[in-house]
């Protein structure tokens, strides 16, 4: 562990030990545990979708998707919408040999939100071959978001 940021030891210990405490320390990822004491990391926390007033991660968004026995791999994605502020639209692979269809993405939207609850029913699928993924085998979340809103894919959010 590091003694601060630049030379900021308080800086270090507010940042990642003030949030819940002196004796637990906020690491910025997701996780749960089951009742065999097996921890699941489900992502990061800055990493959060906000849809109709509920906060989830896309991770137990994308792991409800995956258990449909028709996808293989899954990005969800948060698209601005002015009515419900965020919709959420479902990128998903196909596990071989299925065809995907419109009844097949209503399907795994209906499976997600009878897991996740009805806000998060996505409110598109779109099927893809292979989602892309950095050589660290993270999924470019922002990337894909940017793709369909029809935005810049090179535009980060730089100043010109």
């Amino acid at each position: 562990m590091t003694r601060g940021f630049l030379g900021d030891p308080q800086r270090y210990l507010d940042t990642y030990f003030s949030r819940f405490g002196e004796t637990v320390w906020f690491h910025g990822d997701w996780a749960r545990v089951d009742d065999a004491g097996f921890w699941y990391l489900a992502g990061r926390a800055d990493d959060t979708l906000t849809i109709a007033g509920r906060r989830i991660g896309p991770g137990e968004v994308e792991a409800a998707a995956v258990s449909h026995p028709a996808v293989r791999q899954a990005a969800a994605v948060g698209i601005g919408d002015p009515l419900q502020g965020t919709r959420l639209v479902l990128v998903l692979v196909p596990k071989p040999g299925i065809r995907p269809s419109g009844a097949l993405g209503d399907d795994v939207a209906r499976h997600v939100a009878e897991r996740l609850g009805d806000a998060t029913r996505a409110a598109a699928v779109c099927w893809v071959e292979a989602i892309p993924a950095t050589r660290a085998g993270r999924v470019p979340r922002d990337l894909i978001r940017r793709l369909l809103a029809g935005e810049d894919p090179a535009n980060r959010g730089q100043l010109p």
